[in-house]
């Protein structure tokens, strides 16, 4: 069934990724990302038990389902709200996390689940006093991937471009006529993508539950916390940070201190950087 004790450095990337993309462009805590990254676990997990999908069949299906919930999320939930007060946002966000985590309960019940990929299970691979599965190895591949493909998408396309210039001045893009509502959708989309491809390829390393992101999303919002909101290199650092500092808990004290010192480092970068390692200083007053 896979690692129970933790997701592990390529969802934390993945995860912390999807939420900075959403809140550098809709500033919305997007909790509901935790219901996702579940629901994106279970489905890919039905298309192989009862449609007999190949994983690399039901995988791509899977995401095509979470951006289409992630887009009716934003465009009947975030939408109206956008310019509410921040208050009424984060209660729909908590409000949109409970209705994906119950419907994963009504529909696939409380029973611990797996994924299991036939070319990858049961595989481990050494690399000098460390060994993991390949199901690991997979997923540190995928995120880099992946952080390569976020960093071309932002620095080298035109929507790129109108995601960046949202996240640092939202009021100069809306003057240079960049249409927001069209980012605010393809951004929510690419954030889908990278929630979707983590929580399916979780499942192959820990068990499967309905409430299984909301333990990570706390993770994905240290991560950013650390790095830097709105700050996308700043993610990724702050996800590599926490992942190493829960292995070093767990591998030189015990379990118990995996999360101990990861928030420890979040706590003191915060008191002496309180925009995060490489967020922008703000002045007050």
């Amino acid at each position: 069934m896979g690692d129970l004790k933790r997701p592990g450095l390529g969802f934390y990337i993945l995860i912390a990724l999807s939420l900075v993309l959403i809140y550098g462009v809709l500033e919305i805590p997007d909790f509901s990302q935790a219901g996702l990254y579940a629901m994106s676990a279970y489905l890919t997990l039905s298309g192989m038990n009862y449609l007999g999908l190949n994983y690399l069949v039901a995988l791509p299906l899977s995401i095509v389902l979470i951006i289409g919930l992630g887009l009716l999320s934003e465009r009947f939930a975030y939408r109206p709200l956008q310019n509410k007060a921040p208050g009424s946002i984060l209660i729909v966000a908590l409000g949109l996390l409970f209705i994906l985590d119950n419907s994963a309960l009504v529909i696939w019940g409380h029973e611990h689940k797996s994924i299991s990929i036939p070319l990858l299970a049961g595989k481990t691979l050494s690399l000098g006093n460390t060994t993991f599965s390949y199901e690991r190895g997979l997923a540190i591949i995928v995120a880099l991937f992946l952080v390569l493909m976020v960093h071309f998408i932002l620095m080298h396309t035109k929507r790129g471009d109108a995601i960046r210039a949202i996240i640092q001045n939202r009021e100069a893009a809306v003057l240079m006529g960049i249409k927001i509502n069209s980012v605010r959708s393809s951004t929510f989309a690419l954030s889908c993508v990278l929630t979707a491809i983590a929580g399916s390829l979780i499942g192959s390393i820990l068990s499967l539950h309905p409430n299984m992101g909301d333990y990570i999303i706390i993770k994905g919002f240290g991560a950013i916390i650390l790095g830097g909101m709105g700050n996308v290199l700043g993610a990724a650092l702050g996800a590599i940070i926490m992942g190493f500092a829960e292995s070093f808990g767990d591998t030189y004290f015990s379990s118990a201190y995996k999360d101990f010192f990861a928030f420890v480092i979040i706590i003191l970068v915060l008191l002496f950087r309180p925009s995060g390692l490489l967020g922008k200083k703000e002045r007050v007053g």
